[in-house]
């Protein structure tokens, strides 16, 4: 297998976040990701996710494998923050 082939393999294992899956809910629990998404969705608000992704694409595209799993992070980490409650789970 081909180093561009591995990363699009590790891409594609790793899911839409960049993020490895425990129970379908990513796992993201890096202070600077999460620092990063809220100055993300503080600038462009509902287009926060879009935008991260679309940064994300662009990077993998141009062969930044590192680059682009960052993005994917801080998209996951975006999501978390802008997510509805789940059923039965605490509010603080």
């Amino acid at each position: 297998m081909s180093c561009g082939a591995a990363s699009r393999a590790a891409w594609a294992r790793n899911g839409p976040s960049g993020d490895r899956y425990d129970k379908g809910h990513p796992m993201v629990d890096d202070p600077d990701i999460f620092r990063a998404a809220k100055l993300l969705i503080d600038r462009h608000g509902d287009d926060a996710a879009i935008r991260a992704a679309e940064r994300a694409d662009k990077l993998f595209e141009d062969g930044d494998i590192d680059g682009a799993l960052v993005w994917r992070r801080i998209l996951a980490a975006i999501e978390e923050l802008q997510r509805q409650p789940r059923p039965g789970e605490p509010v603080n």
